[in-house]
């Protein structure tokens, strides 16, 4: 069964890859779908991978993440979960943009401005930016 621990930490196993447009091996860079991605395969969860997500925002990282996760109201934000932000200010944009949760209520995500999958907190203006939530399916709550 997944762990949401493992999650993290298959996660976390490639901060300071570099980052790279539509990327899927920590290698070569990966973008924040990617980081999802190899996150998924690094526990061993099958998922459909689409290299055309809508990384512009155009409504398509919501679907795209539908296909293999569960959609989760924002309130029942657990570690191992991706939050969907919106990367344009517009509180109707769409969501462009993904994370994994930690156990510390951080960030492990490809921060596109340092050019690489970092772990950070999550500030005020990251959690303003959630839009939607998606869970690895069958995953357990979690237990500190």
């Amino acid at each position: 069964m997944t762990t949401r621990q493992a999650i993290i930490e298959a996660a976390r196993a490639v901060v300071g890859a570099r980052w790279r447009r539509g990327g899927r091996d920590p290698r070569a860079g990966l973008d924040c779908a990617g980081l999802v991605a190899f996150a998924a395969a690094g526990v061993g969860y099958p998922i459909v991978d689409r290299a055309n997500y809508g990384i512009d925002g155009d409504g398509r990282l919501l679907e795209y993440m539908r296909e293999s996760f569960d959609e989760v109201p924002i309130t029942d934000l657990q570690p191992g979960d991706i939050p969907l932000f919106r990367m344009n200010p517009s509180l109707d944009a769409p969501a462009s943009h993904c994370a994994i949760l930690t156990e510390t209520r951080g960030l492990i995500h490809v921060f596109y401005h340092v050019r690489a999958v970092v772990e950070q907190g999550m500030s005020p203006e990251w959690e303003s930016r959630i839009k939607h939530v998606v869970r690895f399916r069958g995953v357990q709550p979690w237990q500190p």
